[in-house]
């Protein structure tokens, strides 16, 4: 037991011992940053304080914070700075057109507050303590032209500071080119030094370009020349790129279509956006004359659409170009065709309800027309069809013929029946007789007169016997339907 106390103590001790070095011997960047609250005095050379008057600090050219002056002509900056070495601040103090600056040196002992900063506007003094960066981004000419084209929505970035190819943290200003190209930037310089930063431009089906330079006058233009971008290319050979517009049956553009494009090498896909456009790099294996590739569209509700086209290639010179090898359509899958068919009465031109529309082809389908003569037919295969319709009161037609082709909706179609004989022409009699029975009375039943019997084309009362007779022409045994008061 003796021992198991020793070894307890002793880890003890070891362990504030690894606690007490690793803290002595690597501060945290955080405890060498230190918050101080920088006061800003204003006025003009009347030794009047100055109101409203914008003033920002600056640290190598960094914004560390800023204010306003208050109606005493002071503002009070709350900014982080390093305690561990001394600091030099800029202090710029603005209003209008009239701009001043003055450079603060702190020392490694400064207070929270240091001490008061007295900046003294002039009035009416047009120095400048930004300059104006103007950036040009364009691309050279598709059609092969000698002048240059504007390139808009490319977005560029600028840096403080010069850097490598990769740049890890966010951009100190960044803005989009308008339909000119250009972008402009007022960029916080030191009068009469000059300030690096490193500009950045691109967009998405473009390379990016990067570029250091020097701020030192008060305009500074620059531009950059954005070439096409090769699509990411992970195999190693040479590249090129090839436009390809989606359609429909219809000619609209389809977004969201997947195109593909197979060589010897690989299978590049990239999917349309909403102008129905993708761009798909392709790969060349050798500096062959001609290379042929094959392009596949597809999208879920459309049926595939492919074509085949050639590439010269002859000493590399279809290497980074681009290439538009014209459309491709793709038919929309039509689940269940519909046809649209409406019966009409072939006298009179009114709608005919109830006909039955019966389509016998490839498929077989039926439907009824609603009150309106019109029936919707669906069938799931193209191709030639009979169409048969009737109606109980109508003579029922002859096969018809229509063809529906595969992707092309059908157009309306629209039938004219043949009336039968009234019952003013009748050629059939149906005598009825309608009798009545009370469920609690054991008696015969007895005839029931008043009673409505109708066969669907009229309606006719029984007699005091309870008789009606129906005529009309029937090709088939009617439906009789009877009604009365109290039953």
């Amino acid at each position: 037991m003796r021992f198991q106390h020793v070894l307890l103590v002793l880890i003890i001790l070891i362990m504030s011992l690894s606690v007490t070095w690793t803290f002595g011997s690597s501060p945290s960047i955080a405890a060498q940053m230190r918050k101080i609250v920088l006061t800003v005095k204003v006025t003009n050379a009347k030794s009047q304080h100055i109101p409203g008057v914008k003033t920002v600090i600056y640290q190598d050219g960094r914004e560390l914070g800023w204010g306003v002056t208050d109606s005493r002509g002071i503002a009070q900056v709350d900014i982080l700075v390093n305690s561990e070495r001394a600091v030099v601040l800029s202090v710029e103090v603005s209003k209008g057109t009239d701009v001043n600056t003055q450079q603060v040196r702190l020392g490694t002992d400064f207070p929270a507050r240091p001490p008061l900063v007295e900046i003294t506007l002039k009035g009416g003094s047009s120095s400048r303590a930004t300059a104006e960066l103007t950036v040009l981004v364009t691309e050279q000419d598709p059609a092969g032209g000698k002048s240059s084209l504007a390139i808009k929505q490319a977005l560029v970035n600028v840096y403080f500071g010069s850097y490598g190819d990769y740049i890890v943290r966010p951009p100190d200003f960044q803005k989009e080119t308008d339909v000119s190209g250009i972008a402009k930037f007022d960029i916080p310089v030191e009068p009469g030094k000059e300030l690096e930063i490193t500009v950045v431009a691109s967009r998405e089906d473009k390379k990016s370009m990067q570029r250091t330079l020097n701020l030192g006058r008060l305009t500074k233009v620059v531009t950059f020349e954005l070439a096409t971008r090769v699509a990411e290319d992970t195999t190693g050979f040479p590249s090129a790129l090839v436009k390809v517009e989606v359609l429909d049956n219809e000619n609209k553009v389809v977004s969201g279509a997947v195109v593909r494009i197979q060589s010897d090498i690989r299978t590049n896909e990239r999917t349309t956006g909403p102008d129905g456009v993708a761009l798909v790099p392709i790969h060349f294996l050798t500096a062959d004359s001609l290379v042929t590739f094959v392009i596949e569209v597809s999208k879920p509700g459309y049926k595939k659409g492919t074509k085949r086209f050639e590439v010269d290639n002859k000493w590399a010179k279809a290497v980074g170009k681009t290439f538009e090898p014209g459309r491709v359509y793709i038919s929309r899958l039509v689940e269940g065709i519909q046809l649209k068919v409406t019966v009409r009465d072939g006298e009179t031109g009114n709608p005919v309800s109830d006909a039955d529309v019966i389509l016998e082809g490839r498929d077989y389908a039926t439907a009824t027309t609603d009150t309106s003569g019109v029936a919707s037919v669906s069938v799931a295969k193209p191709g030639d069809y009979k169409v048969r319709i009737s109606q109980d009161y109508y003579w029922p037609t002859k096969d018809a013929q229509i063809h529906i082709v595969e992707g092309v909706p059908p157009d309306p179609v629209e039938f004219s029946l043949r009336r039968k004989a009234t019952k003013d022409a009748a050629e059939d009699t149906i005598d009825i007789t309608v009798l009545a029975k009370d469920s609690t009375d054991d008696t015969s039943p007895r005839p029931l007169s008043g009673a409505a019997v109708t066969d669907g084309r009229g309606t006719q009362y029984t007699n005091d016997q309870g008789q009606v007779t129906l005529h009309g022409a029937y090709d088939r045994a009617p439906n009789i339907t009877v009604t009365a008061k109290d039953f």
